[in-house]
C-alpha cells in the first residue's frame, strides 16, 4: 500500500500553496506587494530555516515537485523577489548575509543539479 506525503510535505506544500494564490491573483491583475506578502514570507523562512528544502522538493511525488518548482521558479523571474528576500530578513548585517544562501537553496529546488 502506497503511503501519503509525508507530515512535512504537507507543510511545504500548504505554505508554498499560498505563494501560488497570490500568484493567480498577480496574474489576474490584483496588486502584488511581494516586499510584504505573508504568505512569500513564510516561504523565505523556510527556505532560511531549513537547508534542506531542495532535496525535500527534489523527492516529492511528481505533481507536487512540478507545482512547487513552477511556483519558486515564477517568484525567481520577478524583479521586486530579491527586494523580497531581503526585506523579509532583520536589517542586520549577519541576517541579511543570508540573503545569498536562501537564494541559492530556492535555485537548486528549481534547478537541481
Amino acid at each position: 500500500m502506497r503511503e501519503g506525503p509525508s507530515t512535512e510535505q504537507v507543510r511545504l506544500a500548504a505554505t508554498l500553496i499560498g505563494s501560488l494564490t497570490e500568484k493567480v491573483a498577480f496574474l489576474g491583475g490584483a496588486a502584488l506587494d511581494l516586499l510584504f506578502s505573508r504568505d512569500l514570507s513564510d516561504v523565505i523562512t523556510l527556505f532560511d530555516g531549513r537547508p534542506t528544502v531542495p532535496d525535500e522538493i527534489q523527492t516529492a511525488d511528481d505533481p507536487l515537485r512540478t507545482f512547487l518548482g513552477t511556483t519558486l521558479r515564477w517568484c525567481l523571474e520577478q524583479e521586486a523577489f530579491l527586494d523580497a528576500i531581503s526585506a523579509n530578513l532583520p536589517p542586520d548585517h549577519i541576517s541579511q548575509s543570508r540573503q545569498a544562501a536562501i537564494l541559492q537553496r530556492i535555485q537548486a529546488a528549481v534547478h537541481p543539479n
